[in-house]
């Protein structure tokens, strides 16, 4: 068989599996091993399918960072023009002594790919310039999280003042962080930002909208003429569920283009098979797409079975799962996610009060903190919601918590000491942080399997 067919049914019936299993287990591999199973990770990365080559890259990946061994990876990362890793690598892991022609050259030709202090892809710079070039024409723009799709529609409202646009968000949460970040790039000038339909009257033409879709259809239902010139939709593959906050943003889409034949669609998106799909029924328009295929990215996903106390890995390449050389001897949810935390941890339950509820259980096995940020935090809540709120004995120990429930004010607060401050690793929260939402996160531990819309109006 060609290293190009090499297929997952091919591997699952190899010794690769074996080795494999012991890379992502971490245990120590003989350098026979670490050399065969990085051969098999370079043919991986050149087949033709794109979730082998993914398989290659994870190797890679899992690889460098267990034994703190880069060049694997800053080889992989110029030649697959994945520039933020590579300047990486050669900022924090190659030494000087190490260094040569070919990483100085390298770092210069990195050099066309950086926007201020930003190191892009090659698939990032060409979807910016592609974005650019489809101003006028409706578009699906599949790209994963943290690929800069705020960036490009806070310049699309920075180089459309004319124009009348709306956002569209799936929660309040996200509603006001798109808020707060197009305020924060000053590409509004004199124009305004409304988030509800009571701040709209006849007339108002220079505003940006920023709206869930029930907020949206409020608007649209109150004033019988009104469009907009754009329409942006962020999470668009929501789309497609089959639910009634769905259906009320398929019928929002539908009367603007009723209205305003001109219209233009802009659907955001971090996956979708066929951008395609996200055409709406009873309305006639061309979707062009960009779709980004290249990934920075490799999750792995760990499944902790309390009754019998086994520690497993799930590979979602192979579909298999593994039991892990560990053993986690009764340990409550708290005790699991204290043993297992990265640097920054979200924790997802379902419902408000399991949520409050297993935030100060976290917090009481957690020792108090000693900052003068997090002391002064506490005192405004204390001040401006309760002195007996739940919340500031949580985050005294680098707790908080976030549902439908919380105050806006207070989500926005916390979201952004959760951003700024190293101590607070904690956030548990409920489906309001998990569309779209940008945090600096490392581990998600998802304690309930259900998700019911908390966050919408």
């Amino acid at each position: 068989m060609s290293n190009s067919k090499i297929t997952f049914k091919f591997l699952n019936n190899q010794q690769f599996t074996e080795l494999y299993c012991k890379l992502m287990g971490k245990q120590d591999l003989s350098e026979e091993e670490l050399t065969k199973i990085l051969s098999i990770a370079i043919i991986l990365l050149n087949n033709e399918d794109e979730n082998i080559k993914r398989l290659g890259y994870r190797i890679v990946v899992t690889y460098c960072n267990f034994y703190n061994q880069y060049e694997p990876l800053y080889e992989i990362a110029i030649n697959k023009g994945l520039y933020p890793i590579s300047k990486f690598i050669d900022s924090h892991y190659i030494k000087d002594y190490q260094k040569d022609f070919f990483t100085e050259w390298n770092d210069c030709y990195t050099k066309q790919y950086q926007e201020n202090d930003i190191v892009q892809t090659s698939q990032q710079k060409c979807m910016n310039r592609n974005f650019k070039k489809y101003y006028s024409n409706s578009l699906a723009l599949v790209a994963p999280t943290s690929y800069g799709k705020s960036e490009l529609i806070n310049k699309l409202i920075d180089e459309n003042k004319g124009k009348k646009i709306c956002i569209v968000t799936t929660t309040k949460a996200l509603l006001a962080q798109t808020r707060k970040r197009i305020k924060d790039s000053k590409v509004l000038g004199t124009r305004k930002i409304i988030t509800n339909s009571e701040m709209f009257h006849n007339g108002m033409e220079n505003f940006v909208a920023v709206l869930t879709q029930e907020r949206l259809n409020r608007l649209l239902k109150g004033n019988k003429s009104f469009s907009f010139d754009y329409l942006l939709i962020d999470e668009a593959h929501e789309l497609l569920d089959d639910n009634p906050r769905s259906r009320m943003l398929a019928r929002a889409i539908i009367i603007l283009k009723h209205r305003n034949n001109n219209c233009i669609f802009k659907f955001l998106t971090p996956f979708i098979l066929d951008p395609q799909n996200l055409k709406t029924k009873y309305t006639s328009y061309n979707l062009k797409q960009i779709t980004i295929t290249e990934y920075l990215k490799t999750e792995k996903y760990y499944i902790h079975e309390l009754k019998t106390e086994k520690y497993l890995f799930y590979d979602q390449f192979l579909n298999q799962t593994w039991t892990l050389n560990e053993n986690i001897n009764n340990s409550k949810d708290e005790d699991i996610v204290i043993n297992y935390s990265g640097r920054k941890n979200i924790i997802y339950l379902n419902k408000p009060k399991d949520v409050e509820d297993f935030a100060y259980k976290l917090s009481k096995k957690l020792p108090a903190i000693n900052s003068e940020q997090i002391s002064e935090a506490c005192k405004n809540l204390e001040k401006y919601v309760h002195s007996d709120y739940r919340m500031i004995e949580c985050l005294k120990r680098g707790v908080i918590y976030h549902h439908g429930s919380v105050p806006d004010s207070v989500r926005a607060y916390v979201e952004n000491l959760y951003k700024n401050l190293a101590d607070i690793k904690y956030i548990v929260t409920t489906s309001t942080l998990l569309s779209g939402v940008n945090l600096p996160a490392t581990h998600l531990f998802l304690l309930d399997i259900k998700k019911e819309d908390q966050d919408s109006h």
